[in-house]
């Protein structure tokens, strides 16, 4: 009895140990901000005088992807919010609709979100994002991700657990 106790317990932790997700932490190229990333996705950098580009991704094909563009803020966080929400409708997406929108906060800052529906050229998916805004430090940061409309509930806990390690230095 007392070694199949032994052995269900070295299973257990065996389980854990697998099953926990190490990370990395990633920089912006002008040190602005660092985000928590899965030891194995793949991220780049790119940054010009205006706005500094960081993408991460899953390395599987049609994987998990965020992201995050950082630059100089202007006009409240309400104005760019709403300055966001018109790009995206002249971005003329198929059958876009904003599902729900919310306030937050994020690294001690005050952060508006909405999630978002729209369908591909063919209009054959529908696709399901969700924007985040966050104004601290002078910056605005806007992260995004987009899924397939039928793998928002499955992946989206892990996204925003990613979300949630963004630091704005």
């Amino acid at each position: 009895m007392k070694s199949k106790f032994t052995v269900m317990m070295i299973l257990g932790f065996l389980t854990i140990s697998l099953t926990a997700q190490t990370t990395k932490k990633i920089a912006d190229k002008g040190d602005y901000l660092t985000l928590e990333i899965p030891s194995h996705w793949i991220f780049s950098v790119d940054k010009n005088m205006v706005i500094s580009v960081l993408i991460c991704s899953d390395t599987i094909p049609n994987g998990d992807r965020i992201d995050v563009y950082c630059s100089k803020a202007f006009g409240s966080l309400k104005d760019n919010y709403k300055t966001s929400q018109k790009a995206l409708r002249n971005a003329k997406l198929k059958n876009l609709l904003i599902k729900e929108e919310g306030d937050a906060v994020l690294d001690g800052a005050e952060m508006k979100w909405y999630i978002f529906t729209y369908s591909d050229e063919k209009e054959t998916i529908t696709l399901t994002g969700k924007m985040f805004l966050i104004k601290k430090s002078g910056r605005l940061v806007t992260l995004k991700y987009i899924l397939p409309g039928d793998k928002l509930d499955s992946r989206k806990e892990t996204l925003e657990k990613i979300i949630s390690t963004l630091h704005i230095n």
